[in-house]
């Protein structure tokens, strides 16, 4: 294996770590914001209470979707030769 496979390798490996960490960190978020909607919480149905909860489950969605996104990234990545042509 040459200098450029094991670079090519190198990169892959940390291209991958990243993406686990950035959905981990997402994943992380939307569990946040669901733990904090205050409609799920108990709280009563005011109208603050009904934007809070909808931006957190706007927020929650839009980070669910980051999650799934890099773990899909992930798996194509994974499916990547592991020789560089």
């Amino acid at each position: 294996m040459n200098r450029f496979e094991r670079g090519y390798r190198a990169a892959l490996a940390d291209v991958t770590a990243l993406l686990r960490l950035y959905g981990d960190e997402n994943m992380a978020i939307c569990g946040d914001n669901i733990l904090l909607d205050p409609l799920l919480s108990g709280e009563p149905f005011t109208p603050e209470n009904i934007k809070r909860s909808a931006d957190h489950g706007v927020s929650s969605t839009i980070h669910s979707a980051q999650y799934h996104a890099s773990e899909h990234l992930i798996v194509a990545i994974e499916a990547m030769p592991r020789r560089a042509s």
